[in-house]
């Protein structure tokens, strides 16, 4: 058999068996097929997930619990502190805090 004959009989044929044109035996792809085809491209999938919360943020929880702790009403709420009597004091490179200077 010649190449010439192998070629024609590859373009002319369009049935999607694989066949060896050598001894007609049915077999993996020739490298004419395999070239003709174009590339398979990868799709990806985009995953889109929601969260959704058990309660709503803007739903408040009734607490009937009286030993459960009060919310504070004013967390940002700052008082200045008086100056404190303690000395601090660096030896060999370690910081020691004293009750009073004396």
């Amino acid at each position: 058999v010649s190449s010439a004959s192998v070629f024609e009989s590859v373009e002319e044929s369009d049935d999607d068996d694989i066949v060896d044109h050598t001894n007609g035996d049915v077999s993996g792809p020739i490298a004419a097929d395999i070239l003709r085809k174009e590339p398979e491209h990868e799709t990806f999938t985009r995953l889109i997930t929601t969260t959704i919360e058990a309660v709503a943020p803007w739903e408040k929880e009734v607490i009937s619990d009286p030993s459960a702790p009060k919310p504070n009403p004013n967390p940002f709420f700052y008082a200045p502190e008086g100056k404190s009597d303690h000395y601090f004091k660096m030896q060999d490179g370690v910081v020691h805090v004293y009750p009073n200077i004396d």
